[in-house]
């Protein structure tokens, strides 16, 4: 009998030094939860600032695109210039489609603001697009 208390006695003592390891934080659960709530509302922020940080400089773009659309680049004199060189060189990829890059930008660039869906961004953008050159 003695012997049997000598072995439970040893191993409450392994399990009580087990035991330290098991216990939980003195750190209630609201407060876990309060620190969770701040990590989501400060990576909200964060992604809510990235995306006003994207629109403004797509709305750069779209604005910089329509004066090189506008804008005469002066070349009677026959001398190439930087504007008139952007100028045939974004014809020259998008055509006449080029009077339309800008304005298409310009509607991407307020949608990403006001945070709508980036699906519907594409269905509404491809949906304009579509009308506008008679695609059905």
């Amino acid at each position: 009998m003695a012997e049997t208390k000598k072995k439970t006695n040893k191993n409450s003592i392994k399990n009580q030094a087990n035991k330290p390891s098991q216990k939980k934080s003195n750190v209630s659960s609201s407060a876990r939860s309060k620190t969770n709530n701040a990590k989501k509302t400060a990576s909200v922020d964060r992604s809510a600032s990235n995306k006003q940080i994207a629109s403004c400089l797509l709305f750069a773009v779209a604005l910089f695109l329509l004066c090189v659309i506008v804008i005469p680049s002066g070349v009677a004199t026959g001398e190439a210039n930087v504007w008139q060189n952007i100028k045939d060189g974004f014809f020259g990829i998008f055509g006449l489609g080029a009077v339309a890059v800008p304005f298409i930008l310009g509607y991407i660039a307020l949608a990403v603001s006001r945070e709508m869906p980036v699906i519907n961004i594409v269905i509404r953008t491809f949906g304009v697009l579509a009308s506008c050159f008679g695609v059905t």
